[in-house]
């Protein structure tokens, strides 16, 4: 499940690499501010977020887990 994980988040960081260096300026600002706003959640914080959004159970613990 690790793996699937991993590779999930390689091929977007190398799609998201590639736009980014193609197109340069603009899409480059747009993807790198995107990923600063992910990046300065908590993990913590993330997880709580998304328990309450999708509501109270063992399977929202899973998936909170696993982002």
């Amino acid at each position: 499940m690790c793996v699937v994980g991993v590779l999930f988040a390689g091929v977007i960081g190398v799609v998201l690499g590639l736009l980014a260096g193609y197109f340069g300026k603009w899409v480059d600002n747009v993807i790198m501010r995107v990923v600063d706003i992910i990046m300065s959640i908590p993990g913590i914080l993330f997880m709580l977020l998304l328990a309450a959004a999708l509501g109270p159970g063992i399977t929202t613990i899973i998936i909170s887990m696993e982002c």
